[in-house]
C-alpha cells in the first residue's frame, strides 16, 4: 500500500507508473508489484481508515508481544509495553498513578491507599551495573563469568564479581545458569521494556 500511494503521487504529478518494485535487503530479492485497481482500492480504504482513526482522537491499542516493535523507530513514543501494563493495573491497583504529577486522588495524596516509597540506596563505587540492550541477545554463564551472546556467538564477557546488578532491556534472554549464578552472588536482575521502563516491581522479584 505504501508503494501504491507513492505510485499514485507520481501519477498525480504527470508520471506514468504501472508497477513498483520492493527490495528486501535481508534476502536480496526484488518483488514487482502491479499498481492495479484492486491494490488502489485497498490503499484508498487504508487511507480513509487512518483518517477516521485520527479524527476520533483515540489511540488504537498497542500490539502485544509483536516482533515488529523492537526495531520500530516509534517504540519510544508508542510505549506498547508500558501502555499494556497500565491498562492491566487499572483493574487491579486502587488509584494507580500513571503520571509524574499527582492530581490529589492518587496514592501520593496521603490517603489510606498510599503506596510506601522505596528507599533508594546508591551502588557501591567499586561495582558497575551491567546493561544489556541489544535485540535478541542471550546472557549465559561460564564459571564465574557472564557471557553475552548473539546467535550463539560471544560478543562480550564480564565477571559476576565486578558488577552490582544486571539490567535487561527488551528482548534479551537470561539462561537458567545465569539466573542461579546471579542469585547466589546476590546480584539483582532488572527487566525493562525497550524504552527503559521497569516491567516488574521489586516485590515480584523478591
Amino acid at each position: 500500500m505504501q508503494l501504491c500511494a507513492q505510485a499514485l503521487i507520481l501519477r498525480d504529478n504527470g508520471y506514468r507508473c504501472e508497477e513498483a518494485v520492493a527490495y528486501y535487503h535481508a534476502t536480496r530479492q526484488r518483488v514487482r508489484i502491479a499498481i492495479d485497481e484492486t491494490l488502489i482500492g485497498e490503499t484508498f480504504h487504508a487511507v480513509s481508515s487512518a483518517r477516521a482513526i485520527a479524527a476520533r482522537g483515540v489511540i488504537p491499542p498497542p500490539l502485544v508481544d509483536s516482533p515488529k516493535c523492537p526495531r520500530c523507530s516509534l517504540v519510544g513514543i508508542c510505549l506498547p509495553d508500558e501502555t499494556t501494563l497500565c491498562e492491566a493495573l487499572a483493574d487491579t491497583v486502587p488509584n494507580p498513578q500513571f503520571s509524574l504529577f499527582d492530581d490529589g486522588d492518587g496514592p501520593s495524596s496521603g490517603g489510606k491507599n498510599e503506596v510506601p516509597l522505596r528507599r533508594l540506596v546508591p551502588a557501591r563505587d567499586d561495582l558497575r551495573p551491567l546493561y544489556v540492550t541489544g535485540h535478541g541477545l542471550t546472557v549465559g554463564k561460564t564459571g564465574e563469568v557472564l557471557q553475552i551472546r548473539e546467535r550463539n556467538k560471544p560478543v562480550q564477557e564480564v565477571r559476576i564479581g565486578e558488577i552490582s546488578q544486571v539490567n535487561l532491556f527488551g528482548n534479551v534472554q537470561l539462561t537458567a545458569a545465569a539466573v542461579q549464578g546471579l542469585c547466589s552472588a546476590e546480584k539483582p536482575i532488572a527487566h525493562f521494556s525497550y524504552s527503559g521502563c521497569s516491567m516488574a516491581s521489586p516485590r515480584e522479584w523478591a
